[in-house]
């Protein structure tokens, strides 16, 4: 019984993980179109999202120093907002927006 028990918890997590995997996407476009982005930005920014840190990161750049596209390129596939924080602090030193933008993109993949 408990065999059986333990196999529908996995299976009931597994099914909730496959909807969020389905649905992040979908979810972080939804956020960026009923904000500032129009849906082929939404499409650009969120494809293949796994959660709303794309667009999370996206609107704390816009809402800084980057424009849209600026904010697109640098928070595409972000997992948090190290991107734009790492952005934000290069461009208070020696880069610009676009080279703060493109030294940072890395970043999202080094922090969770």
């Amino acid at each position: 019984m408990k065999k059986i028990m333990m196999m529908s918890l996995s299976l009931m997590i597994a099914s909730v993980s496959y909807a969020a995997a389905i649905d992040s996407p979908i979810d972080c476009a939804n956020k960026a179109y009923q904000g500032n982005f129009n849906l082929d930005q939404a499409v650009l920014l969120c494809s293949g999202a796994t959660s709303n840190a794309p667009i999370d990161c996206a609107n704390k750049a816009y809402q800084g120093n980057f424009n849209l596209d600026q904010a697109i390129k640098l928070c595409s596939g972000a997992t948090s907002n190290a991107p734009i924080d790492c952005a934000n602090k290069a461009y208070q030193g020696n880069f610009n927006l676009d080279q703060a933008a493109r030294l940072c993109k890395e970043r999202i993949n080094l922090a969770h």
